[in-house]
């Protein structure tokens, strides 16, 4: 990403979208919905909601929170490769959706001229000779690292799924074992 202080949107940028820009803006968007919603049935499930009910809770939380909740929760739990890869996920956040924050709420203005895989966004509409000062310019790649990133984070909650969900059931099984002294009729 790079702010361009000298940049003038009428000579520097080719309105239009360059090949395949479409099927890029798709897939990072999908890639993100898929891992927002993962997440939510991540949480909802090792909180024990029922999914239905846990859009509502849940729906309106950030991602960056819900990372950091199951990071918690994990580390409540003593399944610390959970939460170490929580904290991956949460030192990573900030930069992979920096592409997906700006494609979803900016205005895409074209291309740099010189380099059609830089691809230029702004707020609202562009005026003609704008000094450029409020536009991103994102490189397609890191489009398509965040994609990657999304669909990698989205792949392994089945296994977190897994591990929280063993762990809780652990937990819960260690609350109701009694102890030595309780099973043989003594108050400890």
């Amino acid at each position: 990403m790079a702010q361009a202080p000298d940049f003038n949107l009428s000579n520097d940028v080719e309105t239009g979208k360059p090949d395949g820009f479409d099927s890029l803006v798709a897939d990072l968007i999908l890639a993100w919905a898929r891992f927002d919603a993962g997440l939510i049935f991540l949480m909802a499930d090792a909180f024990e909601l029922p999914y239905r009910h846990s859009r509502i809770l849940l729906g309106n939380m950030d991602i960056k929170t819900r990372i950091a909740r199951l990071k918690k929760l994990a580390s409540h739990l003593g399944v610390d490769p959970v939460a170490e890869l929580m904290g991956v996920w949460e030192r990573n956040y900030e930069k992979m959706a920096k592409p997906r924050n700006t494609v979803c709420h900016m205005s895409y203005f074209g291309s740099v001229k010189s380099d059609p895989e830089r691809l230029v966004f702004g707020p609202g509409t562009p005026e003609p000779n704008d000094s450029g000062a409020s536009v991103v310019v994102l490189h397609a790649d890191y489009l398509r690292a965040s994609t990657t990133w999304a669909n990698q984070c989205s792949s392994t909650i089945s296994v977190l799924l897994q591990k929280l969900r063993e762990a809780s059931l652990s937990q819960r099984a260690q609350e109701k074992t009694p102890s030595p002294q309780e099973h043989a009729g003594n108050k400890p």
